[in-house]
């Protein structure tokens, strides 16, 4: 029988960062938007035991990934073990991948401290009692929200501050037909039909964040909250498993 156990973790930077998803925000900043999160989910049966954290980041790491591999690997005794991280691919998190991320410094310290934060959650998951849990799958569709996002110009056309020479561009482009499909699982107890977590998947580019000098989890944590509120569960587990996972 399948059983879970499920957490949410704060993994806001205390530190000025600089933004991982846009070249020309070079300077660091302090002030926090929506908070930054790791949604994490313990997975086990009699013979294995799987991790799947969500964090708002916009790329997954490898050392996030091998540490949580380590931990799980030394409590989770003669089990198979699985480990998978998930970025939410907030725009407005801090650089966490410098081979991806124009380049930039990488605050470890950042890294070490949001490590620190998930295992120290992973530990108390695994003193607690799992719940059995079933799995609800459910595919609606919202065909007004989302939409191609790069659109081919054969012309000139007026920019903000100049002319833009014929090519794609970052603008919508209704006519190009993508998946609009938004896919959503909602992880319930088997003993009392509780809500225990959501994992969603769906297109979340942010578009036009009003406040470009803010760490954030927009666009991703907006939904998130809003989900929180229509269900007025505050404290409830939401991960976003899109983009590949570190595995």
């Amino acid at each position: 029988m399948l059983k879970i156990s499920c957490a949410t973790v704060d993994v806001s930077p205390v530190t000025p960062q600089v933004l991982s998803g846009f070249a020309k925000y070079k300077r660091p900043v302090d002030k926090i938007g929506l908070k930054l999160e790791a949604n994490i989910l313990l997975i086990s049966r009699e013979t294995s035991c799987h991790l799947l954290v969500s964090v708002d980041w916009l790329y997954g790491t490898q050392g996030l990934y091998r540490s949580l591999l380590e931990w799980l690997t030394a409590h989770a005794l003669q089990k198979d073990v699985g480990v998978a991280v998930f970025a939410s691919h907030t725009h407005f998190a801090p650089q966490t991948d410098i081979a991806k991320n124009f380049n930039r410094s990488v605050d470890d310290a950042y890294l070490q401290d949001v490590t620190r934060r998930i295992v120290s959650a992973c530990e108390t998951l695994f003193r607690n009692d799992q719940t059995p849990f079933a799995i609800v799958h459910h595919r609606p569709q919202i065909f007004d929200e989302v939409v191609y996002r790069r659109k081919h110009c054969s012309h000139f056309s007026l920019g903000r501050y100049k002319m833009n020479p014929p090519g794609i561009r970052l603008a919508p482009d209704e006519t190009v037909d993508i998946d609009k499909r938004i896919r959503l699982i909602g992880l319930h107890s088997l003993e009392t039909d509780e809500l225990l977590a959501i994992i969603g998947s769906f297109s979340c580019h942010p578009v036009n964040y009003p406040v470009p000098d803010e760490l954030s989890s927009e666009y991703p944590g907006y939904v998130r909250n809003r989900i929180r509120e229509m269900l007025n569960k505050p404290a409830l587990p939401v991960c976003f498993f899109r983009d590949f996972p570190v595995m």
